[in-house]
């Protein structure tokens, strides 16, 4: 439309102007003022059109840098974010900030397999067997949700444990009472080593076809407090809300601390003595998550 208004417009003038009229005819200032008012009209037109075609064209091009559609078929998605980085954090770590966007890629958010971990639940109770020898029985009870990157993709679920002995091996032990994925039960594959006076227990099981699977399991395990005296989590994938419950029975106690995380786990008030809650509502990143120290009192 705009076009042909500028031609009619053009059409009218010219005919106007050079048409068979006397220099005193009507006719021709008539059709003269009405080409110049449509041809002015087609020209706004115009230009108001390339205006709006060019909104329309932004639009797309922005679609085609920031929309996620379009950013997954990059290749070139670190160097995007490194650069944004740099802009948000006003280059503020001109020297070191492509070993920072690498830390926090590879380490604080991993995209391989597990995606993160969720409502992680665990208690834990804390015998004391024999009060010469330090020896206690801790059986250690979790649930949690893992949520997985591709339902298709099998994966290997690992978690590994670390139980510190004096001399022999045999001095501690370690038994898997429950474990069960989304109800089932499931026997993982179990390997352990002995790195020097450590023992290193190693539990894998096998998952597919889902992106979401309910974790349900029991531990048990004896070891000395004069050798090992420290409980801690601390997985390697992203862990949002975590809840500890502690029951002591015997003459023990307890010192807990947070460790890495950005805000410190909050404990609860129990009435029951020897019980203890601690609760973090929010995110852990993989490295991070509490310590606690297993004493018998003086």
């Amino acid at each position: 439309m705009p076009w042909i208004f500028v031609c009619a417009g053009i059409l009218l003038l010219t005919y106007g102007t050079f048409g068979p009229f006397d220099d005193t005819s009507k006719v021709s200032k008539y059709l003269i003022g009405l080409g110049t008012s449509i041809l002015a009209s087609g020209v706004f037109a115009a230009v108001l059109k390339s205006m709006q075609l060019m909104d329309v064209f932004r639009k797309d091009l922005l679609g085609i840098i920031y929309e996620a559609r379009y950013l997954e078929g990059r290749n070139d998605l670190e160097d995007i974010w490194e650069r944004v980085s740099k802009i948000m954090f006003k280059d503020k770590f001109p020297k070191i900030s492509r070993e920072v966007m690498h830390d926090v890629k590879k380490i604080y958010f991993p995209t391989e397999s597990v995606l993160y971990y969720d409502n992680y639940d665990q208690t834990l109770e804390i015998e004391l067997l024999d009060e010469a020898s330090g020896m206690i029985k801790v059986t250690q009870h979790s649930s949690y949700i893992v949520y997985t990157t591709d339902s298709d993709k099998p994966f290997d679920h690992k978690t590994t444990n670390t139980i510190i002995f004096n001399k022999d091996r045999a001095e501690v032990t370690f038994s898997i009472i429950e474990y069960k994925v989304n109800g089932e039960d499931k026997t993982p594959m179990q390997s352990e080593i002995s790195d020097g006076n450590k023992l290193k227990t190693f539990c894998i099981v096998q998952l597919s076809g889902a992106t979401e699977y309910k974790f349900q399991t029991t531990i048990e395990k004896t070891y000395s407090l004069h050798h090992d005296s420290e409980i801690g989590v601390m997985k390697d994938f992203i862990i949002h809300d975590f809840k500890l419950k502690v029951l002591l029975t015997g003459n023990l106690k307890i010192r807990f601390c947070s460790v890495g995380t950005l805000k410190s786990f909050q404990p609860k008030t129990f009435k029951r003595a020897n019980c203890y809650e601690y609760e973090y509502r929010g995110i852990i990143y993989p490295k991070q998550g509490y310590l606690m120290c297993i004493e018998k009192k003086h």
